[in-house]
């Protein structure tokens, strides 16, 4: 990831373009090979931006009672999907500060529960695995099988860093703060992860871990602290999914926006 987030800044260095890969392989390699890759980035936004958006009903509905709505659900998912879709209309700049105040609400929550279960890891709490460095063998990932599962979650945790490449003519200093943005990410990210993989893995016991994996976050915040943190886990993973959608629909329309421009979509 780091190597791409560096050949992406010395591209956008050569030749400013919100088709970024579009673009610089239609130049650099085959005007076939940028409209091929051009169809599949707009695909898998599409795809991505639908998928990112299904929790957000279940989780929302979720703070407000323990019984589901599929309608309520639906209705939610709707609103946000629309609300996403307003504010990116609106213009980047709106969409810039609306992603600020999401990060700063989902960190803070993130953080202090991570917190939470170091405390909890390393003080021996009953519900928690207590800290070894078998953790970092070989076998206890699983090995060559545990590696693969393991590395196409990374590959998704990372998702979504090159968004400051796809906004690139519209930031000041075009040809070297998206570059900068970008390394920059996926260096933080990584780190972030690290930190956040190690606190989290051993709150509870992997079995009860399991079991409540689709509300991983809210069930280790219920176990490890009470009901007020597992409730503001919950509002800060819906409000997760909504950043993440409105990324996703961002640099969607940007891909898009440059195919249009180069003519190989319909005018309009």
């Amino acid at each position: 990831m780091l190597a791409i987030a560096a050949a992406f800044r010395r591209l956008n260095r050569w030749r400013v373009n919100c088709g970024a890969t579009y673009a610089w392989g239609g130049r650099a390699i085959s005007p076939y090979f940028g409209f091929i890759v051009g169809w599949i980035t707009i695909l898998a936004y599409v795809v991505e931006m639908v998928s990112i958006s299904v929790p957000i009903g279940p989780y929302v509905v979720s703070l407000f009672g323990n019984s589901s709505s599929r309608p309520a659900e639906a209705v939610v998912g709707f609103i946000a999907v629309v609300l996403a879709t307003v504010i990116a209309y609106i213009g980047i700049k709106l969409t810039a500060w609306t992603q600020w105040v999401l990060i700063a609400i989902e960190y803070t929550g993130v953080g202090i529960l991570a917190i939470w279960c170091l405390v909890a890891v390393f003080s021996h709490n009953p519900h928690s695995v207590p800290f070894a460095w078998s953790w970092f063998s070989w076998t206890s990932m699983g090995g060559i099988n545990g590696f693969i599962g393991a590395s196409l979650i990374a590959v998704y945790m990372f998702s979504g860093w090159d968004t400051g490449i796809l906004v690139n003519e519209e930031t000041s200093d075009a040809r070297e703060k998206p570059g900068q943005s970008v390394v920059t990410s996926v260096i933080v990210l990584a780190l972030m992860y690290a930190f956040l993989t190690f606190a989290l893995q051993g709150a509870v016991h992997t079995k009860d871990l399991e079991a409540n994996g689709d509300n991983a976050l809210s069930y280790i915040a219920q176990v490890i602290s009470g009901s007020a943190l597992a409730k503001y886990m919950i509002l800060a993973v819906a409000l997760s999914a909504l950043g993440s959608t409105l990324a996703s629909l961002v640099s969607g329309v940007r891909v898009t926006f440059a195919m249009g421009s180069d003519g190989v979509l319909p005018r309009a």
